[in-house]
C-alpha cells in the first residue's frame, strides 16, 4: 500500500509542476477549480480513469454533435471516479457550439471569466500536462503468470502448441545459443521462449503478446524475444536435429514403406509443393527489390518449398526466395534436386518424389498426366498421384493452423530475412508436434470463412513431345511402368 501512495504522490508532484502552464492563462481561482474538478490533478489519479480534457476534446472535435455534460455544480464531486460517472450519466444535452458555456458549467466558473479562445488554451494546457506525466511515468514491473505450473496440459498446448515436456526439452537445447539473464529484472530464457512460441501460435501483434499474463513484457521486449529465439532455432545443428531429408538407404526405405502402407504403390519418398507466407512490403534496398516479393495473387510473400513424408513431417524447407519466384526454379536450386538426380545416376531408380504439374517431369520427380481419358489406367494413375500428393497440402494446412503467424491474413511484419527464420522455426516446432502426435488446433472465431493457405496451382510445364529432353523421356517411361504395374 505504501508503494501505491508513493506512486500517487510522485504523480501529484509532477503534475503540480505543470500548473504554471495554466496559471499563465487564468487566475489562481480558476486553477484551483481545475485542480479540484479534473482527474488530472486529483489525489485519486489512476491510469484507468479518463482525463477531463478528453470530455472537453469531444466538445471541440464534434462541433455539430451534442455532447453530454452535467451542468449541475452540486453533482461535481471532488472524487475523480464519481466525477467521471457524473459526466457519463449526465441527463442534459448541451450544444457543443457554445463551448464557452460548456466549459464554464463543467468547471462551475462564471461564463464571463472564460472565452472560447481561452477554453481551447485550457484544453491544450491540460493535454500537455497529461502527456508530460505519461512521459515521466516511472517504469512499472508486472509479475508474469507461471504458466508451467498454473495452466493445465491442455491449456498449455492450446496456448503454446507444445507440451510442457517439449518446451523444457527445447529450453535445454536453446540455452547455449541465448543470452543468460544478468540481473534479477532481466528476462529469463524461459520467458523469451514462451513469448516467442505464443507469437508463433497466435500471430497477434507484439503489443498484445506482451500484455498477455504469461509474458507481461513491452512491445520492444517481445520483438527482441522473437528475434533471439528464432535465431537460436535456426542454428544449423538444431535445424538438422529436427528437419532432415533421408541421407541413407535405411531412412529412405522407412519413408517409402510409410507411403506404401498408406497409398499402395512403392517408390514414393516424399511429396513436394510450395506455399506462400505473406510478409509486410520490404524496403527496396534489401537482397531483392520490393516488387520481386509480389506474388501472382498480388500480395508480398515468401515462396516456401516444403517436402514431407507420409505423416506430414517436414523433411526439407527452403524459405529464401521472394513470392514471384517460380516453384520449379526453387526446386532446381534445391540440394534435394541434386541429391535425387545423383541417386538415379548411380542406379537407385526405385525412389522418387511426387509433385504437381508446375514441376518438370523427371524420373525422380513424377507429375500428373495431361488430360487422361476417364476410367482408364492413366486416369487411375492421376487419381492415385493426386491423393498421395495431397499429403503435402495437408502438411501445409496443419503447419499454418498450428502456427497462425504464417496465415495470409495475419502477415509477418518483418523484413524477409527475419521472416524466413520465423518460418523455419515454425517448421521445427511443427515436426516436434508431429513426433509427439499432438492434436491439430481447430479454427478460431476470427478466421476467414475461406482460409487462404498459400498454395496456388501453376500452368503445366511439361511439353507434349517427350523426346525434347532425355530426362523428360525417362520420366515418361517411369510413369508408364507404374501404370502397367499397378493400374491395369
Amino acid at each position: 500500500m505504501s508503494s501505491i501512495i508513493k506512486s500517487q504522490r510522485s504523480k501529484r508532484r509532477k503534475l503540480n509542476a505543470e500548473l504554471s502552464l495554466i496559471q499563465n492563462i487564468y487566475s489562481n481561482e480558476i486553477c484551483n477549480e481545475v485542480i479540484e474538478k479534473s482527474p488530472v490533478f486529483n489525489d485519486d489519479l489512476t491510469d484507468e480513469i479518463p482525463s477531463s480534457s478528453t470530455y472537453i476534446q469531444q466538445s471541440i472535435a464534434n462541433q455539430n454533435n451534442p455532447v453530454l455534460l452535467d451542468t449541475s455544480t452540486e453533482n461535481c464531486s471532488h472524487n475523480s471516479t464519481s466525477f467521471n460517472e457524473n459526466i457519463r450519466q449526465s441527463s442534459f444535452l448541451v450544444s457543443s457550439n457554445d463551448l464557452s458555456e460548456n466549459i464554464g458549467n463543467f468547471l462551475s466558473i462564471s461564463n464571463e471569466k472564460i472565452t472560447h479562445e481561452n477554453a481551447t488554451k485550457l484544453l491544450g494546457a491540460l493535454e500537455e500536462a497529461e502527456n508530460r506525466a505519461i512521459v515521466n511515468r516511472p517504469r512499472q514491473y508486472y509479475n508474469a503468470q507461471n504458466v508451467m505450473e498454473e495452466l493445465s496440459d491442455l491449456q498449455f498446448i492450446k496456448k503454446f502448441r507444445l507440451t510442457k515436456t517439449l518446451v523444457q526439452e527445447l529450453l535445454n537445447i536453446l540455452a547455449p545459443y541465448m543470452t543468460e539473464p544478468t540481473r534479477s529484472s532481466s528476462i529469463t530464457i524461459k520467458t523469451k521462449v514462451l513469448t516467442a512460441f505464443r507469437f508463433f501460435a497466435s500471430g497477434s501483434y507484439q503489443l498484445d503478446i506482451g500484455d498477455n499474463r504469461s509474458s507481461a513484457l513491452s512491445q520492444p521486449s517481445v520483438s527482441r524475444c522473437i528475434t533471439e529465439v528464432s535465431n537460436a532455432l535456426n542454428q544449423p545443428d538444431i535445424v538438422k536435429r529436427y528437419i532432415g531429408f533421408p541421407d541413407n538407404f535405411q531412412k529412405l526405405n522407412e519413408i517409402r514403406r510409410g507411403f506404401l502402407d498408406k497409398k499402395g504403390v512403392p517408390g514414393v519418398v516424399g511429396t513436394i509443393d510450395c506455399t506462400h507466407v505473406a510478409i509486410f512490403p520490404p524496403p527496396s534496398e534489401g537482397l531483392y527489390p520490393e516488387h520481386i516479393y509480389v506474388n501472382r495473387k498480388g500480395y508480398h510473400s515468401i515462396n516456401v518449398q516444403l517436402i514431407c513424408d507420409s505423416d506430414a513431417r517436414i523433411m526439407n524447407v527452403n524459405a529464401k526466395y521472394p513470392g514471384s519466384t517460380n516453384d520449379s526454379f526453387i526446386w532446381r536450386q534445391s540440394v534435394i534436386s541434386t541429391y535425387m538426380e545423383n541417386l538415379h545416376d548411380n542406379g537407385h531408380t526405385s525412389y522418387f518424389l511426387l509433385g504437381d504439374s508446375g514441376y518438370p517431369l523427371r524420373p525422380w520427380l513424377l507429375t500428373q498426366l495431361s488430360d487422361p481419358i476417364p476410367d482408364t489406367p492413366e486416369s487411375l494413375f492421376n487419381k492415385w498421384l493426386t491423393s498421395t500428393r495431397s499429403t503435402i497440402e495437408r502438411c501445409n494446412g496443419i503447419l499454418k493452423m498450428r502456427f497462425r503467424c504464417l496465415l495470409k491474413h495475419r502477415v509477418l511484419h518483418y523484413n524477409p530475412e527475419r521472416a524466413s527464420k520465423i518460418i523455419v522455426s515454425c517448421c521445427i516446432l511443427h515436426n516436434m508436434c508431429i513426433n509427439a502426435n499432438l492434436p491439430v488446433p481447430q479454427r478460431e472465431p476470427d478466421d476467414p470463412l475461406d482460409i487462404d493457405f498459400g498454395i496456388y496451382g501453376v500452368p503445366e510445364l511439361n511439353p507434349m513431345n517427350p523426346t525434347i529432353n532425355p530426362q523428360l523421356a525417362a520420366g515418361r517411361r517411369v510413369q508408364q511402368l507404374l501404370i502397367r504395374s499397378y493400374f491395369t
